[in-house]
């Protein structure tokens, strides 16, 4: 900006001299006609009488023409005010900067002259530019819309302060992801919406700003600052639950009134953050039927009884909504289980063994029979005790710590040996009293009475109703189902005669799908643990059937063959139309070995383990039991690569006795010690069959039979008698003996293996046998062992006396052991 100052000269001789406080050099008018305009800047702020032009040597005149702050005095220009242009109090002046004055002003040298003068400010950067943004709301749908218009110098002038005078001021907009994605700068500049926003993810979007102040002749300066924009949420998001299960319980009761269930609170969330509506809570549905409810606050009541011994878990569906849009909903499930209450008496099963017989001499600890009792309540609450009733000694009960069923054994076997028939009530008392009163009432259904007979030995060996079994299996079958059933007799009553079922895969069948069945020990049931995948596959057990007597070593097994075949799909569902047939074949017989004869010419398989030649199905492998038991054939007229089934085989290959048992050592060694009673295991050998019978290997004694016995089916060596009857009966002369032990297996023929024992014995101590009880010597120890040593010279320690069974002449020994020790 400048000001034109036309001034005339008069006096041509004059001299003009011309002073300025930008330091222009004085000149004559003369010179100022001829040169053009004279320049001079004022500075900003400058104060007032500041000279700016001395033209001393010529007369200058006023200024024809007004300007607020000029003058001229004693032939000088000066400034007539402070040159304060800033601020809304200044505007007037600072608007006198953005036009040109022309101020008339009379010189005389020789003539009057008119020159002219460019006077311009000198601006400076008093102020700080400062940034006002507002804040903004749009709603969260807003598309195409103006956000902002800076276009007009009024609305710039809205967000933007700069009180310096001449200030030009430019606003940027800086560009990001964010800008890009939602927004649209236009020219001025203003802001659009591109596309509709999202409160629920992001609420908020801010915008960079920057004002650039520029001043004439300086360089622009910059200030920061963002504009923020909030998204107004609307209801456009349904509620949701923060979890798709709550895990809820309640305690079973038999009343009508309403109960608040325990476990977290079922509340939802608004999905609209912004806004959040208030929602109401209703039970959508419930499996099994129940009275419920859910509070606005989340928690569950539940109304009328509850048995958890009827219904266990009840699955609720929640449905939470919005008060003020009915559809704007979500859903929960609510799993409440019935905590158990001690409701319930504990009962003997109906098929609890009223009757058993016990043999002649059972020793203390026999098995009598099993206990089978049950209380429907769970956890503590299912917790009772046997009891025998009354002061009965002969018998007591022990009970399995891994929940098997409890045990009635003999207590005081020498309480037997007059007795023929005795009753035993045994009764069940609970640990924790029932929540309505008394525990049991033994009239009814928590006492039993039980008939024990002492019996003869056992005589007879378990027999399956079968010799062999073939079960079929869907694939399909879920975890937990019972899908066949074995069945034993036994000859013998009482205990001899309850049978305990086992089951064990046969070597070979290594798949992992073999492995999930089990068998009840009691029942003979065949259940499925997990469900089967490998379909087509076939499963073959050896099923064992033991007798329980007394005298374990005496008992018996019988077994038997269980084939289980697994379907594949295409089986499990066989029409009428489809003949079957079982065949059964000896292993290792050789390859084109007729099976059977088909019943037409042009028939074909796909088993490759098999052949058709003519109307005679043939082996196409030599077929081994260890690897395979069964093998399903399906059979019919092929068209293309298909065969239309009218016949399927299964052949089960029957085992041949070809593997002797074989002990998982050549010779075993042990050293016994010289106290050891009657009865102490020495050594447990093992024997294993490859043909898969190793589960009825048993072991007997070639040498030896009157000092050592074996367990006849878990190989167990043990004394017959004390081990110091080895050394008074000669055994131990020598220092060592070999005992030869002979394992058999079940095969037809049996086939057997021998292994030797080496038996160390140690050196040997003094025994004397007296014909005085125990119980005497004991209270004169030290007397006899003082008299003893002045017998024999040397110092006696007596250690121990041992009982001795009664000897031939029908009176108690008792052994004494004796230590020397030198003095």
């Amino acid at each position: 900006m400048s000001l034109r100052i036309y001034i005339f000269w008069h006096a041509a001789f004059w001299i003009l001299a011309l002073a300025a406080f930008s330091g222009v050099a004085a000149k004559s008018c003369t010179d100022f006609a001829r040169h053009g305009p004279l320049e001079l800047t004022i500075q900003e702020n400058a104060q007032e009488n500041t000279l700016l032009l001395d033209q001393s040597g010529s007369r200058l005149y006023p200024l024809r023409t007004y300007t607020s702050f000029l003058k001229v005095q004693h032939d000088k220009l000066y400034t007539s005010r402070k040159i304060n242009i800033d601020g809304d109090q200044n505007k007037a002046l600072c608007s006198e900067f953005e036009s040109v004055i022309v101020l008339t002003l009379d010189c005389l040298f020789y003539t009057f002259r008119r020159i002219t003068v460019d006077l311009s400010i000198n601006y400076t950067d008093d102020h700080p530019t400062q940034l006002l943004l507002p804040t903004v709301s749009v709603k969260e749908e807003a598309k195409d819309l103006l956000i902002v218009d800076w276009s007009s110098s009024a609305e710039k002038a809205k967000v933007v302060k700069d009180d310096d005078c001449g200030t030009e001021i430019d606003l940027q907009i800086e560009e990001n992801d964010d800008t890009q994605e939602f927004f649209e700068i236009r020219s001025g500049p203003s802001i659009w919406t591109k596309k509709a926003f999202d409160f629920e993810k992001k609420p908020q979007h801010v915008l960079n700003i920057t004002a650039f102040s520029t001043l004439p002749g300086k360089d622009p300066t910059a200030t920061h600052g963002q504009l923020v924009i909030n998204v107004e949420d609307v209801d456009d998001t349904d509620p949701f639950f923060e979890q798709k299960v709550f895990n809820m319980e309640i305690t079973e009761s038999d009343k009508e009134t309403e109960r608040k269930a325990t476990g977290p609170k079922i509340n939802a969330t608004d999905g609209d953050i912004g806004i959040n509506a208030t929602l109401e809570y209703t039970i959508e549905s419930c499996e099994p039927d129940l009275v419920a409810r859910v509070s606005n606050d989340g928690e569950l009541f539940v109304s009328g009884p509850l048995d958890r011994e009827t219904t266990k878990t009840y699955r609720i569906i929640v449905r939470a909504s919005q008060i003020d849009n009915s559809s704007a909903t979500a859903t929960a499930t609510v799993s409440l289980t019935v905590r158990d209450m001690n409701d319930n008496r504990p009962k003997f099963s109906p098929q609890q063994v009223l009757s058993v017989g016990i043999a002649v001499g059972a020793s203390t600890g026999s098995h009598v029979t099993w206990l089978f009792a049950d209380d429907a309540d769970e956890g503590d609450n299912a917790e009772f005790d046997f009891i025998i009733h009354a002061d009965l000694d002969a018998f007591m009960v022990t009970k399995n710590p891994d929940s098997k069923p409890a045990e009635l054994v003999v207590k005081n076997s020498a309480l037997l040996d007059a007795l023929q028939s005795i009753d035993v009530e045994v009764r069940l008392k609970e640990k924790r009293p029932v929540a309505w009163g008394e525990t049991c009432d033994f009239m009814k259904t928590c006492a039993i009475n039980i008939t024990v007979t002492v019996e003869d030995q056992n005589h007879h060996t378990p027999i399956f109703s079968r010799s062999h079994y073939v079960v079929s299996l869907d694939p399909g079958m879920e975890a937990g189902t019972v899908f066949g059933q074995i069945r034993a007799t036994d000859g013998d009553t009482g205990i001899s005669g309850d049978i305990m079922y086992r089951l064990s895969p046969i070597p070979g069948e290594g798949d992992p799908d073999c492995g999930k069945v089990k068998v009840h020990s009691l029942t003979g049931e065949l259940t499925l643990v997990q469900r089967m995948t490998a379909a087509g596959r076939t499963c073959t057990y050896r099923a064992f059937a033991c007798d329980t007597p007394l005298d374990k070593n005496k008992r018996k097994c019988g077994s038997s063959m269980v084939a289980l075949v697994v379907l594949e799909p295409s089986q499990t569902d066989v029409t009428s139309d489809v003949l079957l047939s079982d065949v059964y074949m000896l292993e290792n017989l050789a390859i084109g070995t007729i099976v059977m004869t088909l019943p037409e010419l042009g028939l074909a398989t796909d088993n490759k383990n098999f052949y058709i030649d003519g109307k005679l199905l043939k082996t196409a492998v030599v077929l081994d039991k260890e690897r395979r038991a069964a093998h399903i054939i399906s059979i019919g007229k092929k068209h293309g690569k298909k065969i239309d089934e009218t016949l399927r085989i299964t052949v089960y290959v029957q085992n041949v006795n070809d593997h002797a048992p074989l002990f998982d050592r050549d010779d075993y060694e042990v050293t016994l010690t010289d106290n050891a009673p009657a009865g102490t295991a020495i050594l447990t050998i093992s024997a294993t069959d490859q043909d898969g019978l190793h589960d009825m290997v048993t072991y007997s004694l070639r040498n030896m039979k009157d000092v050592f016995g074996i367990n006849t089916f878990s190989g167990e060596i043990f004394l017959l008698n004390p081990s110091w009857e080895l050394w008074t009966s000669g055994w131990a002369e020598g220092g060592s003996s070999v005992l030869l032990v002979e394992a058999k297996d079940s095969g037809l023929p049996a086939l057997t293996s021998f292994a030797s024992v080496t038996i160390h014995f140690p050196q040997p101590p003094v025994y004397l046998l007296l014909p005085v009880g125990k119980d005497d010597l004991m209270k004169n120890k030290s007397n006899i062992a003082s008299e003893m040593s002045k017998v024999l010279g040397i110092r006696v320690q007596i250690l121990a006396f041992e009982a001795n069974a009664a000897g031939q002449d029908k009176t108690l020994k008792t052994c004494l052991n004796i230590t020397t020790k030198d003095d």
